[in-house]
């Protein structure tokens, strides 16, 4: 499937994953916390540089959550857009990019096997373009060592938070949530 890697070890790795509810409940805290900093009058640029740091943590920790199991999902799909995207890497290795672009290629995929989600598409345009510009904000951040003015992190906080409502993420949460329903009762 991904490089030699079987399903059984990859699905293994999925659930030690901590779960997406958890890490949004912990992103929308944080954002909740972080944004009256960004609106006092000039705050840190080490409090600016720890709050953008933090935040994107949590993003990529989401996504890579997503995309596991977007991919798990979607089967042969998901297994088509890995290399595709990202030569066939395992979720565990792609760089939050290449997350984007996977979830991208799934788009129309994951609302046939998540039936939370209506319409056509998971994400849909806005979604997908916010991905990218969350994707594009962070590169700059990480890579190009940009330093971030106090309303560049304040819009990655906005960002963030949208990122939290997406239908995707909020199916996704179900997903889980059934799934350990389900693993309770086998017990």
């Amino acid at each position: 499937m991904f490089r030699g890697h079987s399903t059984l070890i990859f699905l293994v790795l999925a659930a030690y994953m901590r779960d997406l509810k958890s890490l949004r409940e912990e992103l929308l805290l944080s954002v909740a916390r972080w944004q009256p900093e960004m609106s006092n009058s000039a705050p840190r640029s080490t409090l600016q540089y720890g709050i953008a740091q933090k935040c994107y943590t949590l993003l990529d920790r989401i996504l890579a959550v997503c995309t596991a199991e977007a991919i798990t999902l979607t089967g042969s799909s998901g297994e088509e857009a890995c290399r595709s995207c990202c030569g066939g890497k395992p979720p565990s290795r792609m760089t939050l990019g290449e997350r984007v672009q996977v979830l991208e290629k799934l788009d129309s995929e994951l609302p046939k096997v998540l039936p939370q989600i209506s319409g056509k598409r998971a994400l849909g345009k806005s979604g997908i373009r916010l991905l990218h510009s969350i994707s594009k904000s962070r590169n700059q951040f990480i890579h190009d060592r940009v330093d971030m003015a106090g309303h560049q992190v304040a819009e990655s906080l906005r960002q963030a938070a949208e990122f939290c409502n997406l239908s995707l993420l909020s199916g996704m949460i179900t997903l889980q949530a059934s799934r350990r329903a389900g693993n309770r009762l086998e017990r």
